[in-house]
């Protein structure tokens, strides 16, 4: 499967119904979503691994961990309406025999996992709730795919070598978030972001 193709599927996952502001939530686009997973998957992060999602959303990367050949995606979000979407997405998506739904605190998550892939909260709200997820990652996996607001290089890379690991790639990207909220006044919101690849050498 060509990463364009990927991302016509992707497309087709039905987002959230609303959008909690304190969670940070918004819908990961399709594009950034192909990018990460195809990534991965091309540096044999997916097919035939079991992979995680921390705050899963509407399931966007766990279904798409699962249609590129994961042999188990496990979703987590605090979020019960998430939950509840990602399940009927999967379902759509035929994809539940492999996939599974918790609601659950990403810090009380305790299973070991082959790969993380997150679109965490860059912690606009809840201050470095960016790094809380990246914390709880390289403390149950091997390979982690950690997307976070642009300018922050060097403090993620310290955090990382903290926590045992390396930073190994850096993408650059845009996110554009739609109006999704009252508050909001403008159609749309550009948002330049970084997508880290994290290897942990330390043995789990």
């Amino acid at each position: 499967m060509r990463r364009k193709e990927l991302e016509i599927i992707l497309q087709k996952i039905s987002p959230l119904p609303r959008y909690d502001v304190w969670s940070e939530q918004y819908q990961t686009p399709p594009d950034l979503a192909s990018f990460i997973l195809y990534t991965a998957a091309e540096k044999g992060d997916i097919e035939g691994k079991k992979v995680a999602d921390f705050g899963c959303g509407s399931g966007i990367l766990a279904i798409g961990a699962a249609i590129l050949g994961a042999s188990e995606v496990i979703g987590i979000d605090i979020d019960p309406v998430a939950i509840s979407e990602s399940i009927k997405n999967a379902e759509i998506f035929q994809v539940r025999d492999r996939t599974k739904f918790l609601l659950l605190d990403v810090r009380d998550f305790d299973m070991k996992v082959d790969t993380v892939l997150q679109n965490p909260p860059f912690g606009t709200k809840r201050r470095h709730m960016d790094i809380v997820f990246l914390e709880k990652a390289l403390s149950v996996s091997k390979v982690v795919y950690s997307v976070h607001k642009a300018g922050n290089i060097e403090f993620i890379k310290r955090v990382v070598r903290r926590l045992g690991g390396t930073v190994d790639e850096i993408w650059s990207s845009r996110i554009i978030i739609p109006k999704i909220h009252k508050f909001h006044v403008k159609a749309m919101y550009p948002v330049d972001v970084e997508i880290f690849r994290v290897v942990k050498w330390e043995k789990l």
